[in-house]
């Protein structure tokens, strides 16, 4: 179903556990490796360093990239401090890449919601990737995939291809919820949580993105009670539940 993966972070050695996995399964499969970015500093060094540790011990062949922070500029106070931030990252992180001397350069960039990317940050990047959900935009899933990709074009597109530096834009996240934990927040304006509506989502916007070329990854694959925390339709985005059985769904064949 996947030829690539995007973790999140490199928490739980997870990182190298995909890669020795990669590496004794022999899959075609290459990853995005992710160093999570927060307010502890501390943390955040030291999710770079794990990731900088992997490299040096796997190397670039299963690796397509690195990105520094999900979402940081999203859910900070001041976004254009974040954004700041976040180039001041990356940029200090190519500068230890470098010094690995790795067999190919990898591009480093950051993930974030699709609302958030500015031509301040697209110059300070090599990719970006956005976050862009419809069921988020109240939008209905007749409309759905048509939307994704005009939001992605006008939000991300727009923005990376008038940077000087040409950084590439990628939809990290997309995808339609199942369920919700309360009926109150199983609709946002005109979209329903529904198996009915994600099938409808798959038939039209993967179809739609590979026949136009977009690069995406899909959101997601297994349903995840870790995050009833945070309520709503949060644990319900999986093409399988968290039994990691398939949903009432077809993966369409595009």
């Amino acid at each position: 179903m996947a030829h690539a993966k995007q973790p999140d972070g490199s928490a739980c050695n997870q990182s190298a556990l995909v890669l020795e996995a990669i590496r004794q399964t022999k899959v075609n499969m290459t990853v995005w490796l992710g160093a999570y970015i927060g307010d502890n500093k501390t943390v955040n060094a030291q999710q770079q360093q794990v990731t900088l540790d992997v490299l040096r011990t796997y190397g670039t062949d299963h690796v397509e990239g690195v990105i520094i922070g999900n979402e940081y500029i999203l859910n900070a106070e001041s976004q254009s401090t974040a954004i700041t931030y976040i180039i001041n990252q990356v940029a200090a992180f190519k500068t230890q890449l470098a010094a690995l001397n790795l067999a190919k350069t990898l591009p480093v960039g950051t993930a974030d919601a699709g609302s958030v990317l500015t031509a301040t940050l697209a110059k300070g990047v090599d990719f970006f990737m956005a976050n862009v959900h419809p069921f988020f935009g109240g939008v209905p899933i007749a409309q759905g995939a048509a939307w994704t990709n005009e939001f992605f074009q006008e939000n991300d597109v727009y923005y990376c291809n008038r940077a000087a530096n040409s950084p590439t834009c990628y939809i990290a996240e997309t995808g339609w919820p199942t369920a919700s934990l309360t009926p109150a927040n199983l609709t946002i304006g005109g979209a329903t949580a529904g198996v009915a509506q994600l099938q409808t989502f798959l038939d039209t916007f993967v179809c739609q993105a590979n026949a136009n070329g977009t690069e995406y990854f899909y959101f997601e694959a297994f349903d995840e009670p870790w995050k009833v925390s945070f309520g709503g339709v949060e644990p319900f985005w999986g093409l399988m539940d968290s039994n990691k059985k398939m949903k009432a769904i077809t993966i369409p064949s595009c």
